[in-house]
């Protein structure tokens, strides 16, 4: 399992390379953000990695900093992302407050957990904050698909749009989500079962970011 964590990392290194390559033909706000994003996302698995494998005097620990910190703040971006390609000022500006507030709420859980305070059995990993961001972008994603639904892109000029990814963000997040709140249930009860999803979140990582890339790719218009 090592070894798929591993190809995982590599994946989305491979998705950043892509957008990076695509930036540099075309610095527009969409790849600068999206860019972001991955940066943000390969610096929670390879950057803090790092410095917990070469043993950085820093007082900080992987995943209370990785998994209430960073993955919010990952949520948060792809939120503002997608709000950023909305037609509906209202909604624009709402998600982009929601997403807003919702990364300050999770930065002060990280720190109460961080100092030793417990909320129930939550222990290192605040599901609760992971769940509530999935919400707010699946909201947006869906704030997303409608526009698209409603506009003349619909009738085959999807290609030239963040489709796919807006898709694949939603199957992922919400066909994973059941799995990050119930992980230390399983794991400690139903080994089986957590393993087996244990993959399938692997390969819906793999199918995530393999689409980015593509996506990113395919929204480059050289100029002639």
């Amino acid at each position: 399992m090592e070894d798929l964590i591993n190809i995982l990392k590599y994946v989305e290194l491979g998705a950043l390379i892509c957008c990076l390559l695509v930036y540099c033909r075309n610095p527009n706000t969409l790849y600068r953000f999206l860019l972001l994003i991955l940066l943000v996302i390969n610096f929670t698995e390879w950057g803090l990695g790092y410095l917990q494998e070469h043993h950085v005097k820093v007082r900080f620990n992987k995943k209370m900093i990785g998994y209430n910190t960073f993955v919010p703040l990952q949520l948060t971006l792809w939120g503002i992302f997608i709000a950023k390609q909305l037609q509906n000022t209202k909604w624009i500006s709402l998600l982009k407050l929601i997403s807003s507030i919702y990364f300050l709420l999770s930065v002060v859980f990280a720190i109460l957990i961080f100092n030793g305070i417990k909320f129930g059995n939550i222990g290192t990993f605040f599901t609760p904050s992971y769940a509530a961001g999935v919400i707010i972008l699946s909201i947006a994603c869906l704030r997303y698909l409608y526009e698209f639904g409603k506009s003349d892109l619909i009738m085959g000029k999807w290609a030239n749009t963040i489709l796919p990814m807006v898709i694949m963000l939603l199957v992922f997040y919400l066909g994973t989500l059941p799995f990050h709140t119930m992980r230390s249930y399983l794991y400690y009860n139903y080994l089986r079962i957590f393993n087996g999803y244990y993959y399938l979140f692997l390969i819906f990582n793999y199918l995530l970011y393999i689409t980015i890339a593509i996506n990113a790719l395919t929204l480059y218009k050289p100029k002639k």
